[in-house]
């Protein structure tokens, strides 16, 4: 999933989960906690940020170069510009080390 890892502002954190479907973000160890709370052991936790931040580049690249038409197209230029910076905040967030994304297995006990 998606995490906070690093240290951001309060406005900085509502700006990124306000451009999300689902607003919440979670830190690795906040993840680790909402498990065990739940009756899971952590078997194994990993961060995958490194390689988000690469493929944060990569949805950027996509969504401007080979899908900015079939989006202008069927949703509209506001729309395209919409996702754009949405998109831009967290590539942004991503590059600076304040997003990333993480990996849990669980085992329940």
């Amino acid at each position: 999933d998606w995490v906070q890892v690093g240290n951001m502002s309060d406005a900085e954190w509502e700006k990124l989960n306000g451009f999300m479907a689902f607003s919440y973000m979670e830190t690795l160890d906040g993840y680790a906690q909402l498990l065990e709370d739940t009756g899971f052991s952590v078997v194994e936790m990993e961060d995958l940020s490194d390689d988000f931040v690469r493929h944060c580049h990569v949805y950027q690249d996509k969504l401007r170069d080979e899908l900015k038409g079939m989006v202008v197209e069927h949703y509209g230029m506001e729309m395209f510009q919409m996702a754009d910076e949405g998109l831009d905040m967290w590539v942004k967030a991503a590059d600076e080390g304040k997003v990333g994304r993480g990996r849990w297995i669980g085992e329940k006990v």
